[in-house]
């Protein structure tokens, strides 16, 4: 195999190959282009699975097809550079990383005991506020979720505030008052509920790799590469009739991104071995959704009519929006806003007091 990385790259603050970690192949170079899909998934119960996903999908071909967008964007590498001098992506050490209390131990792959996964929970809101009310990304529960990184905060904000078309595109939906009802009052919660996952240590590919569909807050779902490379496998159909599913590969490399409904197919994440210097950081951004937010959305174990109006609402719009990354600029301009906000809120705190 080529150990041929994509030149543009090349600066190992963004994560490139270090000691440690496993040669990719060329298609990490060739696969960092802009690109948009729309295919089909089989939209079914959550779960994590590990093993072949195309033998299990293919035992439930009677599920319906869900109409589904997939959009990979690039983000500018001085915007990557820019967002890495948050210390959340600098800890000298896993140990120092668990310390800051952001973080939880994670086992998805209990059969490889030398591969480490943590991940930390956060919100995107434009409030300082110290805590949300949301969903715990993986045990379904409620938390109260700090606020992400002023400058990852600051991303997503300008990123809701420049595709703001885009997501009214997909306020209303025909038949769905309750989606329509959550999306008037809470448009700021597309890519709001924010996790940090952090991988390093042996490699997760082949029998091994965890076969899943997210939750319904996943309906609307931004997947950020920060450092080092991953590979997302994905089961779809070309179209609505097919009988079988397929499996598609993608390449993440830092700065990549991708925008989908993941809760609608299944997938699984490949990860190259690396150690600690090497090691693989993305964030996922999905809906931040209270409990109640889900139980009106998500009935029962699996996507019902009026879910698959909203998917094929948001696949449509992937598809045919013009969806844009911002640029240092415009992130820095709305990092200003938010640090603004925040010494406001704290001075009337102390005048109060």
């Amino acid at each position: 195999m080529s150990d041929q990385t994509d030149p543009s790259r090349s600066d190992k603050s963004r994560g490139d190959s270090g000691q440690g970690e496993e040669k990719l192949g060329e298609n990490v170079a060739l696969e960092r282009q802009e690109c948009k899909e729309m295919f089909y998934g089989d939209a079914g119960s959550g779960g994590f699975v590990c093993g072949s996903g195309i033998e299990e999908s293919a035992e439930k071909q009677t599920l319906a097809r869900t109409e589904i967008g997939f959009r990979r964007l690039n983000m500018q590498p001085e915007l990557l550079d820019w967002l890495l001098g948050e210390d959340i992506f600098n800890y000298s050490s896993e140990e120092a990383k668990l310390e800051s209390n952001f973080f939880d131990n994670c086992i998805d792959y209990p059969q490889i005991p030398k591969h480490r996964y943590s991940e930390g929970y956060f919100h995107a809101l434009k409030t300082s506020a110290p805590h949300q009310q949301s969903l715990h990304a993986r045990k379904g529960t409620l938390m109260q979720k700090p606020p992400a990184p002023a400058r990852l905060r600051a991303f997503l904000c300008a990123f809701r505030r420049l595709n703001k078309s885009y997501i009214e595109n997909i306020s209303h939906v025909d038949g769905h008052e309750k989606w329509n009802e959550f999306m008037k009052d809470k448009a700021n919660h597309c890519f709001a509920d924010v996790s940090v996952q952090t991988h390093y240590g042996d490699g997760v590919q082949g029998e091994h790799l965890g076969w899943h569909r997210d939750n319904f807050n996943s309906v609307l779902h931004m997947a950020i590469a920060v450092r080092g490379h991953r590979a997302l496998h994905y089961e779809v159909a070309p179209e609505q009739g097919s009988k079988s599913m397929g499996e598609r590969l993608a390449w993440m490399s830092p700065g990549d991104i991708y925008i989908s409904s993941p809760c609608a197919f299944r997938h699984a994440v490949e990860y190259p071995s690396t150690n600690w210097e090497s090691r693989i950081i993305a964030v996922q951004c999905r809906m931040l959704f209270t409990v109640n937010d889900f139980d009106e959305f998500f009935v029962g174990n699996s996507v019902n009519c009026g879910e698959q109006k909203v998917l094929s609402s948001v696949a449509n719009a992937l598809y045919h929006g013009d969806l844009q990354v911002p640029g240092l600029s415009d992130v820095k301009t709305e990092y200003r806003r938010l640090v603004a906000d925040t010494a406001k809120k704290q001075s009337k705190r102390c005048t109060i007091s």
